[in-house]
């Protein structure tokens, strides 16, 4: 028997998976069927040893992420959508603040006018007076003295060791509204406790407001001028995008 007809059929089926040319005189299939092409293995999904991104409990905290979004692998597309999100919304609340260290009315270094010491209220002292919601707050009259950590690690991370020396001076020489955090710790805006906060002086009466980071940039208050969060933050950041951006294509 002739062998041709076998051979043609052989060549086409190798050319049709692999995606060589076919054999002379066989025309390229134009309907009812596809032809597979292999390609490099990275650009159609992970490699089987592909690390994982994983977030410290101290990025974890920053973003209010769970903690079972600590380890990210390159399939879990909803929680990586999750971080995205949460990198967005910090990136937002920066945007919304803008840069302290160009405004002219936080100026550490500006005596308080004596038209403001007269018009200190009586319930200056209260936390009330200095949440968002009340008629007389005022951003303006706030300065940001320092970003501080509460959190239960007995050591202080890095980016916050200049700014806790600062909030233990500030604590020593002013003093604090009758708030949460007085009391107990607590956000003196929302009432709920916090790790990661900032402290500012009310400057017409003196008194410290201490509030969580994520009140503190809802509330469009200055942040601190180089604000330990933003520094991790930017730092996740940058390891995200560069973690993301190969495993981002992949088929």
């Amino acid at each position: 028997p002739d062998p041709k007809p076998w051979i043609l059929l052989r060549e086409s089926a190798f050319g049709l998976v692999d995606g060589g040319d076919l054999p002379e005189g066989v025309p390229t299939p134009m309907h009812d069927t596809q032809r597979l092409l292999y390609l490099d293995p990275s650009a159609v999904g992970p490699a089987p040893d592909d690390e994982a991104f994983n977030l410290s409990g101290l990025e974890l905290e920053l973003l209010d992420l769970d903690t079972d979004l600590s380890e990210i692998g390159s399939m879990d597309v909803i929680n990586a959508r999750a971080v995205e999100s949460a990198l967005a919304r910090f990136a937002d609340g920066d945007d919304d603040n803008g840069d302290p260290s160009t405004d002219p009315t936080l100026d550490s270094g500006a005596p308080s006018k004596p038209d403001q010491e007269a018009e200190v209220s009586d319930d200056a002292s209260r936390p009330e007076y200095h949440r968002p919601d009340h008629s007389e707050f005022d951003p303006t009259n706030y300065l940001a003295v320092a970003a501080f950590y509460q959190g239960p690690s007995d050591v202080v991370p890095d980016q916050y060791r200049t700014h806790q020396t600062m909030h233990k001076d500030a604590l020593r020489e002013h003093e604090l509204i009758d708030g949460p955090w007085k009391a107990e710790g607590r956000c003196d805006h929302c009432g709920t406790s916090f790790h990661h906060g900032v402290c500012y002086r009310h400057t017409p009466s003196g008194l410290l407001v201490n509030i969580g980071h994520i009140c503190a940039r809802k509330s469009s208050l200055p942040i601190p001028d180089k604000d330990p969060s933003r520094t991790i933050v930017l730092s996740l950041q940058d390891r995200w995008h560069r973690w993301l951006t190969v495993r981002r294509h992949c088929l």
